[in-house]
């Protein structure tokens, strides 16, 4: 996960007008049934929002870095916009469907509740959104700052720090229960509503960025031990060496997170603290 700053995303005048007319519209509904209608009837401009949300996050979901590129994603609505699996009295966060602010773009394995074939794990968000009080859930039209929330949120730049990366792939929560428990239980929980873990994700990141950061450490060390005025050869390759590993840890790489994780834990090493400076 990295941070997006939704400062940046460039909301037409035609589409702030059309957002205002649905919300209205899902406002003086009468019933339940009818306010959901009226809000999937207009499932149209969240989606025409797609395109520019995927640009904030250089085409990967914003929970889990993925590039999906065989699959259909989604704009998650990150207050659920119909219902509450908490709180199966909650109507759904219905005013906040037509607010971009509440708009995330997502993979299906993070959006959608989805079985771990080799784990028999279900995540995936669905219409989940814990809290850490459920008294101060917010019920009708109105702020929700006094909420709690303990999934993760992409953008706000303070969440994206409470979840690492293992050598192996796995995500976990960066602050332990016994020091930080309401910390360490925002991470817990995010890493299982968003399916971080699922065996698929894992087995990927573990194999293309993680293994891929070792080996690079390992030729690090080599070519480190080589310098001197007259080796240029080891010069240039160390300078490779630095090269990939910043650019497995840029804004635009796939699992930029797990990848600076990942060589964190070799930081004892003079030249890869220098690196890290460096990314």
């Amino acid at each position: 996960m990295r941070y997006i700053n939704l400062s940046n995303l460039k909301v037409p005048q035609d589409w702030l007008d059309a957002a205002q007319k649905a919300y209205e519209e899902t406002k003086n509904a009468g019933t339940h049934e009818e306010r959901s209608e009226i809000i999937e009837r207009h499932a149209n401009l969240w989606t025409k929002l797609k395109s520019s949300l995927r640009a904030l996050s250089h085409n990967k979901c914003w929970y889990c870095e993925s590039w999906e590129t065989r699959s259909d994603t989604a704009v998650d609505h990150y207050r659920p916009k119909n219902a509450v699996l908490e709180d199966p009295s909650h109507p759904g966060y219905w005013w906040l469907a037509f607010q971009y602010e509440n708009y995330r773009y997502s993979c299906k394995y993070c959006n959608e509740r989805r079985k771990d074939a080799v784990t028999g794990i279900t995540g995936g968000k669905g219409a989940a959104f814990p809290l850490n009080d459920e008294a101060k859930r917010v019920f009708n039209e109105g702020p929700v700052k006094r909420e709690e929330p303990l999934l993760l949120d992409p953008t706000v730049a303070v969440d994206i720090g409470l979840i690492t990366f293992d050598p192996d792939g796995t995500a976990q929560p960066r602050w332990q229960l016994d020091q930080y428990p309401y910390l360490y239980t925002r991470a817990e929980v995010s890493i299982f509503r968003y399916h971080l873990n699922h065996t698929n994700l894992k087995e990927r990141r573990q194999i293309t960025v993680c293994n891929e950061v070792t080996s690079l450490v390992e030729k690090g060390d080599y070519y480190f031990d080589e310098l001197d005025d007259a080796n240029q050869t080891a010069w240039h390759a160390l300078n490779g060496v630095y090269e990939n590993l910043i650019k497995m840890m840029s804004q635009t790489a796939e699992y930029s997170a797990a990848a600076k994780a990942t060589l964190k834990v070799y930081r004892n090493r003079p030249w890869v603290e220098a690196v890290l400076e460096a990314a």
